[in-house]
């Protein structure tokens, strides 16, 4: 699975994805006015991708100037979804579905007005089970709007499953007739899919290839496999509890990424300080002793230099002592290749220890285990990132409350609680490009040019300096 967050060219992202779709695009959306986007999905709907849109029925939408017949007559649908029909709530979805592998969700409607705000998209792709609830839940709003609809979209996964379920079973039971049987009913079941259809039927394809040729010991073993992917236990307590646990998933997706997205931010930050410290530190902090040693001389002679002195002290005393805390800390500096391996481990890692997705009596445990994790990837410390990665894949510590909360109020609260997370870390992230230190970093497009020049003009000024005392 590969996942990543974004804050700008949110458009030219999105516009991306759709066009590298092959097979299809499910769109649900509240607003959508922007015109490249509409020509795009239009297009794919000409090559005969089934494109499906859903939006609210509203002036916004009627009068965008989009010309919504377009894309009914390249081949694709639209649902127009209207307030009074969900008692005056509105349809407030954001995502979209590719090739039933790729999901793009976050706060960002597909108008021009969202790309005026600052919003967000995360992209989530290879997670055939996570576009799967998505796909469901597009069908959900569309029953809840317009009844039941025969052209199901997407893969019954429940059903593949149940299928392989009996299947192992049986190999089990040793009962050689019956497993032909049930191979049979498998088959049957899949070929109501094209084979390259997507990653699901590729695997179940494979399994009923093995059982047809009665290799039963790797049969069971991609069938165990398949079942602890994509295997759905889903409780239904009303109909609200589904879509409220797609929606706890997607903004803990969403977490994860922008958590990731914070501390690679401030990592480089930290690095840069490092580097800064090490390579300039000393030249600076002779500077500021000079200037310091100046300006004392200056205030004794004339006490108007008095507060100039008193603040040059200051700034000798608080460099001095930064200067001796980067000094001593821990840290190393990686190769390229080792630099992606700590990012990929880190990212992976992260997801399974987040104190925002685990049970209350996990959090405790996943916080320390979490300030471990970020403060060995922020030291580059690649082994320590490793042995937590291996710990917690080898204990398998912990599980995502989405998956344990069974009350559709508990999970309400539980949406508010991680949109409030969500909308923090987009605040924090976005003081940090802000910030002055990270516009300067952000300039710089060499950093070997960069610090070699400075140390070069740090030079010159120390010299004149001294020269001139």
């Amino acid at each position: 699975m590969e996942l990543q967050a974004y804050f700008e060219n949110i458009t030219e992202v999105i516009q991306k994805e759709l066009k590298s779709a092959s097979k299809s695009i499910f769109i649900a959306v509240a607003w959508f006015t922007d015109k490249e986007l509409f020509r795009t999905i239009c297009e794919k709907a000409r090559s005969n991708k089934k494109v499906e849109l859903i939006l609210v029925d509203d002036e916004i939408n009627r009068n965008s100037g989009l010309k919504f017949h377009e894309l009914e007559t390249s081949g694709g649908k639209i649902f127009w979804i209207k307030d009074e029909a969900n008692n005056g709530k509105l349809m407030h979805n954001k995502f979209c579905v590719i090739d039933s592998s790729t999901v793009i969700t976050g706060s960002y409607n597909w108008s021009y007005h969202a790309k005026q705000s600052h919003e967000n998209i995360t992209v989530v792709k290879d997670d055939i089970q996570l576009a799967s609830q998505f796909i469901d839940e597009f069908n959900s709003i569309k029953r809840k709007y317009y009844g039941e609809i025969r052209d199901r979209i997407g893969i019954d996964i429940d059903k593949i499953s149940i299928r392989l379920e009996a299947i192992k079973n049986v190999i089990f039971l040793e009962d050689e007739e019956d497993i032909v049987f049930q191979t049979s009913k498998l088959k049957k079941l899949l070929q109501k899919y094209s084979l390259d259809e997507n990653k699901i039927i590729d695997q179940a394809s494979t399994i009923e290839d093995f059982l047809s040729r009665k290799k039963y010991e790797k049969a069971i073993k991609l069938i165990e496999n398949f079942l602890s992917q994509f295997r759905k236990v889903i409780l239904y307590v009303n109909q609200e509890i589904p879509a409220l646990k797609l929606e706890i998933k997607a903004l803990e997706l969403q977490i994860n990424s922008l958590e990731n997205e914070k501390t690679d931010l401030e990592k480089t930050i930290r690095e840069f300080e490092i580097r800064h410290n090490r390579e300039l530190g000393a030249i600076v902090l002779k500077i500021l002793e000079l200037r310091k040693r100046r300006l004392k001389v200056e205030a004794e002679k004339d006490s108007a230099k008095q507060n100039e002195y008193e603040e040059a002290e200051k700034d000798y005393s608080e460099y001095q002592s930064d200067f001796s805390e980067i000094q001593s800390e821990k840290y190393s500096k990686l190769s390229s290749e080792d630099e992606i391996e700590i990012k990929k481990i880190f990212r992976k890692a992260s997801k399974l220890c987040h104190p925002d997705v685990v049970n209350d009596e996990q959090k405790e445990k996943a916080e320390k285990i979490f300030a471990d994790l970020n403060k060995a990837y922020k030291e580059n410390d690649i082994k320590t990132v490793m042995i937590i990665l291996y710990n917690l894949e080898d204990g398998n510590f912990f599980v995502s409350k989405s998956d344990s909360i069974k009350e559709s109020d508990q999970l309400r609260m539980k949406v508010m609680e991680l949109e409030l997370i969500r909308d923090e870390l987009i605040k924090s992230i976005s003081l940090i490009k802000e910030s002055e230190t990270y516009q300067t970093i952000a300039e710089i497009k060499d950093w070997d040019i960069y610090f070699k020049e400075t140390h070069e003009k740090l030079v010159n000024e120390l010299r004149n300096l001294e020269n001139s005392d």
